[in-house]
């Protein structure tokens, strides 16, 4: 017991501390000259198109002004209503289970009630709240957004999932990834769609930051525990700096689609997944670039 509550004051300490960083190199409106923020600096650049460059760069602001930039009321509203809705969703059976169970004896852990409320939250706050939706399904590069669920599919496919249900490694891993995948399409419209969306014109720092904390609290009402991530605070951790790679993700190429991809590939912490990492990696450095010259 003691052990534990050492660990979970370290992380308190490191998270306080690192954020403490953020916040000195958000002090000066000149934030984005400091050596420190050079890494940071790049990333976001990279997210963003020429001309969206340029307006980056004369409406910078610092994070006094970011913050205040920010209609919390209309986030708030959003947030309130995703977690009464999930919360109301986990306490009724689960439906994709019902439906499956008449076409199979395989039971499935997939619970689409909560993904399915974030969807229809998401899209209906779209509709209603006043903010431009630029961020879609397939993005600004149709065919580049769907090469990552192509190496998602293909790779896990070939190497194939063991399991207890009889049925072929190969066909299960393609079955757990269409699951995987379309779930996450259901949660990353909330997360890397609004909500990235409603805060405006912030920068990516704040962006990825806020999104990763609505993120990580939401999830303590998904899950009973967080042992498999060696507690709450070690996945609190991890949902930040996840956040940070799925927000440059969608800033980059303004899809839901490969954000629900990457974060699908790690469904296995494994070597597939690393290959599947190192090539979304790529195909986002290189989003901007035609795949073949003419």
């Amino acid at each position: 017991m003691v052990r534990i509550r050492e660990q979970i004051f370290y992380w308190q300490n490191a998270f306080t501390n690192w954020l403490e960083r953020l916040q000195h190199l958000y002090r000066t409106e000149r934030v984005y000259t400091l050596h420190h923020s050079k890494i940071l600096n790049r990333f976001s650049q990279l997210a963003l198109n020429p001309a969206q460059k340029n307006l980056h760069y004369k409406n910078r602001m610092n994070l006094s002004e970011q913050l205040k930039s920010i209609n919390w009321l209309r986030i708030l509203l959003f947030y309130g209503i995703i977690l009464t809705g999930t919360y109301v969703a986990r306490q009724l059976p689960n439906l994709l289970r019902l439906i499956l169970e008449r076409i199979t004896d395989i039971p499935f852990s997939f619970n689409y009630n909560h993904g399915i409320i974030t969807l229809v939250v998401s899209l209906l706050f779209y509709k209603l709240s006043g903010v431009k939706q630029e961020i879609t399904l397939l993005g600004n590069n149709k065919i580049k957004g769907l090469l990552f669920p192509l190496v998602l599919f293909s790779s896990y496919t070939a190497y194939g999932m063991n399991n207890q249900h009889g049925v072929d490694k190969h066909v299960w891993a393609f079955i757990f990834c269409f699951f995987a995948f379309l779930y996450n399409i259901m949660e990353e419209y909330a997360w890397r769609g609004y909500l990235l969306e409603s805060l405006g014109k912030t920068g990516y720092v704040l962006k990825s930051c806020i999104s990763g904390i609505f993120w990580c609290i939401w999830h303590l009402l998904i899950f009973s525990n967080f042992d498999q991530y060696g507690g709450f605070w070690l996945f609190f951790v991890f949902c930040i700096v996840f956040s940070f790679i799925l927000t440059f993700a969608v800033l980059r190429t303004r899809s839901i689609i490969v954000a629900a991809t990457i974060h699908a590939f790690i469904i296995q912490i494994n070597f597939v997944a690393l290959i599947c990492f190192i090539i979304f990696m790529l195909l986002l450095w290189t989003w901007n670039k035609k795949l073949l010259r003419a």
